[in-house]
């Protein structure tokens, strides 16, 4: 992987390297850092942007929090809070806490659909082996 050679040499990565071990667009990768959902990112000479890969970690993170739900504005808040330091910890688990509430729900909102998709399907199944009995 281009990334991880990239990161053994320099000790960063560039926004293709980024884009290719988060998934993000390039294009989402610089609102994040305009928006400070992530940043400011190093740049070299040339200003082309150089992510660590702690950056990559954040990243990593942000992507879990997105595709389960959570805002921008609380992921920002939550970096916020992250940049302030140890004593935020409370506060910021809080935001965790609260947002794995809302998980929970979601996902019994979705075992309950699963339920009621199950049941229907036995439905059908029973149709169909009433019918090929009747055969």
């Amino acid at each position: 992987m281009a990334g991880i050679a990239e990161l053994e040499k320099t000790g960063t990565f560039t926004i293709g390297d980024v884009v290719r071990e988060t998934g993000l667009s390039a294009d989402t990768l610089r609102y994040y850092e305009k928006s400070q959902v992530i940043g400011p990112i190093d740049r070299e000479g040339g200003g082309r942007r150089r992510y660590t890969r702690k950056d990559v970690e954040w990243l990593d993170f942000v992507n879990c929090l997105k595709s389960t739900g959570m805002a921008l504005d609380t992921i920002r808040e939550y970096r916020r809070l992250m940049l302030i330091g140890d004593e935020t910890a409370a506060a910021r688990k809080d935001l965790m806490v609260l947002h794995k509430k809302y998980l929970e729900r979601q996902m019994a909102e979705l075992q309950a659909a699963m339920n009621h998709i199950n049941w229907k399907i036995e439905f059908y199944d029973d149709i169909l082996n009433s019918e090929s009995h009747s055969l």
